[in-house]
């Protein structure tokens, strides 16, 4: 959970406008990681509600638009492509769930 709200910290920053120097954030947006198997059930759970919390958001604000998917991969490899303008509110998501858990 920490490690996720730290990177959407950064790509907050980053769709703000603000250098982040050697951070390893690419325009891209696109936040991923692994371990995403029943083995760590923390790492499932905390993509799992930020994937639903985001995409639940996006809904409910930006009719329209395309909505945010998990992408899955071999090797317990998970990915979310972030559109261009919810890097903050992805960070805030997280912090949301970080706060409730």
């Amino acid at each position: 959970q920490r490690d996720i709200e730290a990177w959407l910290g950064l790509l907050c920053k980053q769709q703000q406008g603000q250098p982040l120097g050697q951070s390893g954030v690419s325009p891209a947006r696109i936040l991923a990681g692994h371990d995403f198997t029943f083995m760590f059930p923390g790492v499932l759970s905390a993509v799992v509600d930020l994937a639903k919390n985001l995409s639940s958001a996006r809904h409910s604000s930006l009719a329209g638009q395309p909505s945010l998917s998990l992408h899955l991969a071999a090797n317990s490899v998970w990915w979310l492509s972030l559109p261009g303008d919810s890097a903050c509110e992805a960070a805030a998501a997280a912090k949301a769930l970080a706060a409730g858990a």
